[in-house]
């Protein structure tokens, strides 16, 4: 709303605030980047518990196999880990709405509301 008072008024609008009013773009990318991250984790988590079970019911006996399921186990509970801390979904949403916000009062602010 600054900037179109001012370009009412005929001021100078202090950098920072124009720098401000861009930033939208800066949070949706934010969201994007945390939407890819949750997605290859939660593909992570699901592939690596299953990989686990099958390679458990395939290498009763097998050394070997168990071990892949190990590796496979460490894999899975490691993603959830990072899921369930970063919580990468609840990031997007909010980096998401914070983005939509700064649009909405940049967008009422240019039509003089």
């Amino acid at each position: 709303m600054m900037i179109v008072l001012d370009r009412k008024l005929g001021y100078d609008t202090p950098k920072y605030v124009r720098r401000m009013a861009g930033q939208s773009r800066l949070y949706y990318a934010s969201a994007r980047r945390a939407r890819r991250v949750h997605t290859t984790l939660q593909a992570s988590a699901l592939g690596g518990s299953i990989v686990t079970a099958s390679l458990i019911g395939a290498g009763a006996g097998d050394s070997l196999l168990l071990w892949g399921a190990a590796a496979g186990n460490a894999l899975a509970a490691t993603a959830t880990g990072l899921l369930l801390y970063f919580k990468f979904k609840d990031r997007e949403i909010n980096l998401l709405l914070t983005a939509e916000a700064i649009d909405d009062d940049l967008a009422l602010a240019e039509q003089g509301k």
